[in-house]
């Protein structure tokens, strides 16, 4: 360890006296810091404008601390023990050794009082107080702690309710009750065979009629409640002193779209001394981290490695990133993701406006997604139409009913205590983001969507589009089992029409999607030689119900994905309506595929590839968003 006592003397006026800061720079920071109040060693070095090693040298100075340099052989663990790890990752101090009857302590700012108190409960002896610059530190502490670190990040959902994990995909009474319901599945088919397709086929039909009239329903509500809350430039204006906002963005093998993302991020309308992004990468992805190494990184910007600990998904590294966080707000961005500029301000913007009516069960702002290349070819649009009915009507509905949301897997907005101390996100959950809507929910926390949009890339291949959506179909089941492993419990938290919502939004989605093969199967068997087998199936009770449902049902989603086309602004978003249905086909087959990988392995994240976008929509696609009549770019 070697120790460096600069001399003392005001920050800016020795930086610019040693050169290391510009006069017109010194200016423009204490500009900033009079509109928004924000240390100016972290302001300096976030806007790039003075050297990090320089700038804490001379507080080091101003605080009259030394400014040490450690290696890890130079930490005794021994003095670590019984420390809270994230609140010494969150808060920058690091214990260092017991020395001359003191414990020697660095921290990155040791005059905090929060600093202080974390040390106070670790050791009765005296405290020496040293300091290192913050990004030195953290490497410093990830190199000690990391697989630790890793190791709950792992199981903080756990933590929080050991039920509420997929870790183990059924619990023991689901695996009982499964296996004797093959079993007399099984056994009414070789003893009854007619009667158990017949009263079988009577409630698919019956649950497919439940599920219609719920959606229906919703979809309704939600074109009358509007796509989302607005803020108006004014509340933006009024936001006062803003609050320091960690973007988690995790990374695998998206080299290719890496430049794109730093661009993205570096516009944020966001003072740059209040974010913390935290680029998150696996350990074995050299690819994307040869590509980091090789760019100028924005100084707000921090590469942190995700141990090899634990199974290897998304869920997983958004919570070793949120230990990490320092932020009082947390927002996950994916590589390919374009978020609007200003939408930080406006999802705080919105909580603050909901603690100004005196509600404090916000839980998140989730932002409406759409796709920049929607006009690439026919799944593109497809993809288009899907998300446009998904967040410009059913989201919406589902909030305005009070009901369960299932969150995007990108854009939405927490805050950060709230989310630790609902045990984040489940790292064996590849559905992640609908875990946590419903975990929020059942906790009493609500979510609403707000009118800022982020642009993300849609799948243009059929391969890889499959991947993504299977792992949605698998993770959506995996979700209903893990919240159906106390259905009582689940019945008393969110009550009957909760309780219903989970069972169509959930189990509905999946297993409608994936028995639309057989069912459009046996129509056209029927309608091809009418076998008499077939038409045992459906008694007159199930028939005349199976029809409205057939002709009803699916023209009313047909129309609404039309009515989203005609919204938007685009003719061909509208031909391709017409056809939405070859859609429905292709979920089915991803579903069948997820039904595979929940047999072998309901953990397993096929990654999905971006950066195949060949061309960018058409200015009018600033009408692909969840507000309709909204003219054209």
């Amino acid at each position: 360890m070697t120790v460096a006592t600069p001399s003392r003397g005001l920050l800016g006026e020795r930086l610019v006296a040693h050169g290391a800061l510009s006069r017109r720079h010194l200016r423009s920071a204490l500009a900033r810091q009079r509109s928004d109040p924000a240390r100016l060693g972290e302001l300096l070095v976030a806007e790039g404008w003075a050297e990090e090693d320089e700038v804490w040298s001379e507080l080091a100075a101003s605080w009259d601390l030394p400014l040490v340099r450690v290696e890890p052989g130079d930490v005794d663990p021994d003095c670590c023990r019984g420390l809270a790890l994230d609140q010494a990752v969150a808060l920058e101090v690091l214990p260092l050794r017991r020395y001359q009857g003191a414990l020697w302590v660095a921290a990155s700012d040791p005059r905090q009082a929060r600093v202080r108190a974390l040390v106070s409960r670790l050791s009765r002896d005296p405290v020496r107080w040293v300091t290192m610059p913050p990004s030195r530190l953290r490497r410093l502490q990830l190199q000690l702690w990391g697989r630790e670190l890793a190791g709950a990040a792992c199981h903080l959902t756990e933590a929080y309710d050991r039920g509420a994990s997929a870790a183990r995909l059924l619990s023991r009474w689901q695996l009982a009750l499964g296996l004797a319901l093959a079993a007399g599945l099984t056994w009414g088919l070789v003893r009854w065979t007619a009667l158990t397709l017949t009263v079988a086929m009577g409630v698919v039909t019956l649950a497919y009629a439940v599920a219609a009239l719920f959606r229906t329903r919703v979809v309704v509500r939600g074109a009358r409640a509007g796509a989302g809350e607005p803020v108006a430039a004014e509340e933006l204006e009024g936001l006062g002193k803003l609050p320091t906002y960690t973007v988690l963005c995790p990374l695998y093998h998206e080299a290719a779209i890496v430049p794109q993302l730093l661009q993205q991020l570096a516009q944020l309308d966001y003072p740059k001394a209040k974010l913390d992004v935290k680029l998150l990468l696996e350990a074995d992805d050299t690819e994307t981290r040869n590509c980091l190494g090789a760019l100028s990184l924005p100084r707000f910007c921090e590469v942190v490695t995700v141990p090899d600990v634990g199974p290897r998904t998304k869920p997983k590294a958004c919570n070793y990133g949120l230990l990490l966080a320092r932020g009082q707000y947390v927002v996950i961005f994916d590589a390919e993701d374009r978020p609007e500029p200003d939408q930080l301000k406006k999802a705080l913007a919105v909580f603050h406006r909901h603690l100004r009516r005196g509600d404090d069960r916000l839980g998140c702002v989730q932002a409406q997604l759409g796709f920049h290349n929607w006009a690439q070819n026919w799944l593109t649009g497809w993809f288009a139409l899907e998300y446009l009915s998904f967040f410009r009507y059913f989201l919406p509905g589902l909030v305005s009913l009070g009901l369960p949301v299932p969150l995007g897997g990108t854009s939405n907005h927490f805050p950060t205590a709230l989310l630790r101390a609902l045990g984040a996100w489940d790292a064996f959950n590849v559905t992640e983001d609908a875990d946590l809507g419903v975990r929020l929910h059942r906790a009493g926390f609500r979510t609403v969507i707000v009118d800022s949009v982020t642009w993300e890339e849609a799948n243009s291949e059929f391969v890889n589009w499959t991947k993504q959506r299977s792992r949605w179909g698998k993770g959506y089941f995996v979700t209903w089992l893990v919240n159906m492993r106390h259905p009582w419990r689940l019945w008393r938290e969110l009550g009957t029409r909760g309780w219903v919502s989970i069972q169509v939004t959930l189990l509905g989605t999946y297993l409608s999607a994936l028995l639309n093969l057989l069912l459009w199967g046996l129509i056209v068997v029927w309608l091809v030689g009418q076998p008499p087998a077939v038409g045992a199936l459906f008694p007159p009770e199930t028939y005349y119900l199976a029809m409205l449902e057939l002709l009803l049902g699916n023209f009313f989603f047909l129309y609404v994905t039309l009515w989203c086309a005609v919204q938007s602004g685009s003719y061909r978003l509208a031909r391709l309506a017409l056809v939405y249905p070859v859609y429905w086909v292709m979920i089915s087959l991803a579903m069948t595929k997820a039904l595979v990988q929940l047999a072998t392995d309901h953990v397993y994240w096929e990654k999905t590839t971006h950066g195949l976008a060949q061309a960018e929509a058409p200015r009018g696609a600033a009408r692909l968003t969840a507000s309709p009549g909204r003219p054209e770019a």
